[in-house]
C-alpha cells in the first residue's frame, strides 16, 4: 500500500523531501572526508611535524541526518496545524406539522423521519453525535453509524440507538410510547431504563416504564393516510385525535375491541367516526 497517496498534498511534498534525504550526501561532506584522509597520510609519514592526535575526531556532522530531522519536524508541525484547524461541521433543522399534515424528513446522515400531524421536531448532527428533540409523534429509520450515537429526547425521556427503526409518541408529557419495528434501542426516563428489540414496546407514564410485546406494529402512516391492523380501539381513537386535532371518544368498556382499517387525511372526522361505529357496532363520537 502506498502510504504517500493517503497524505494531503502539502504533506506529500515533505514526504518527497524525506525520501530524497535518505540517499543524499552533500558534496561538502565528500570534500571534508578527502581532506581528512590526506592529513592522516601526511601525519603518518612525519607525525612530529604537528602536535595533533592521529585519531579521527569522534564528532562528525552528518548532513543527511540533519536534513531528515528538519523534514520530520516540518511534517509533524504541518500535521498538527491541519489537525487542530479541522472545523466541526454541524447540521441543524426544525420542523412543525399541523392537523392532518405529515412530513417526511431526510437528515444529512441518511436517516429518515416521518413526522406525524401536530408534531414538532428539531435536530443537530455533528461529527460525533446525532441529537433529536421531539414533541408529538414520529417514525424513525436510523442510518447505522456506531461513531455517532443517535438520541431522541422527548419530555423527560430519551431513546438511544445506533441503527434501527422505531416509533415514538409523546403528545402527552405524562404518557409516552415507544415501539421498535426492527433493531434495538435503549429507552430511558429520569428513573428507569429498558432495552427494546423488534415488536417490543414501552409505555412511559410519569417516568415509570412498562414494557409490552405485540406480534406486529398495530399502526402505520405516511403523508396521505393512517392505517390500523388489529389495534385496540382506545389506541385508534387516541391517534385519530392526535392526527386530526378533533376529539374522538368511545364508551370506555369498548376500549379493548380490535380494529383494522385505513383512513385518508382528507376524510372528514365525522365520516371516520361513522365508519368505525358501523364496523364495530359501537358508538364513536367526535367533537
Amino acid at each position: 500500500m502506498n502510504q504517500k497517496n493517503n497524505l494531503p498534498e502539502s504533506l506529500s511534498e515533505f514526504q518527497d523531501i524525506w525520501d530524497l534525504a535518505k540517499s543524499y550526501t552533500p558534496k561538502e561532506a565528500n570534500s571534508n572526508d578527502a581532506s581528512w584522509a590526506k592529513l592522516q597520510e601526511k601525519l603518518s609519514n612525519n607525525p612530529s611535524q604537528l602536535n595533533i592526535s592521529s585519531d579521527k575526531p569522534k564528532l562528525k556532522v552528518t548532513y543527511t541526518r540533519w536534513i531528515s530531522i528538519a523534514a520530520a519536524i516540518t511534517i509533524f508541525a504541518i500535521s498538527g496545524m491541519l489537525f487542530f484547524n479541522q472545523k466541526t461541521e454541524t447540521f441543524t433543522g426544525e420542523f412543525l406539522t399541523k392537523n392532518n399534515q405529515v412530513s417526511t424528513i431526510t437528515l444529512e446522515d441518511g436517516s429518515s423521519i416521518i413526522l406525524a400531524a401536530n408534531s414538532t421536531l428539531s435536530y443537530s448532527i455533528s461529527n460525533n453525535s446525532r441529537n433529536i428533540k421531539l414533541h408529538g409523534k414520529a417514525r424513525f429509520e436510523v442510518a447505522k453509524d456506531p461513531s455517532k450515537p443517535f438520541t431522541v429526547e422527548f419530555d423527560n425521556s430519551k431513546v438511544t440507538v445506533l441503527g434501527t427503526g422505531f416509533d415514538i409518541t409523546s403528545y402527552n408529557k405524562n404518557h409516552q410510547y415507544v415501539f421498535v419495528n426492527h433493531g434495538k434501542v435503549k429507552v430511558e426516563s429520569s428513573d428507569e431504563e429498558i432495552i427494546l428489540t423488534k415488536n417490543l414496546g414501552a409505555t412511559i407514564q410519569n417516568t415509570h416504564i412498562s414494557g409490552y410485546q405485540l406480534p406486529e406494529n398495530p399502526m402505520e402512516w405516511d403523508e396521505k393516510s393512517i392505517r390500523f391492523k388489529n389495534a385496540e380501539l382506545s389506541m385508534v381513537v387516541e391517534n385519530l385525535t392526535e392526527f386530526t386535532g378533533k376529539k374522538f371518544s368511545i364508551v370506555p368498556s369498548d376500549s379493548k375491541i380490535k380494529f383494522s382499517g385505513s383512513f385518508e387525511f382528507n376524510q372528514k372526522p365525522e365520516e371516520i367516526a361513522s365508519i368505525i361505529s358501523t364496523a364495530l357496532n359501537t358508538e364513536v363520537t367526535v367533537q
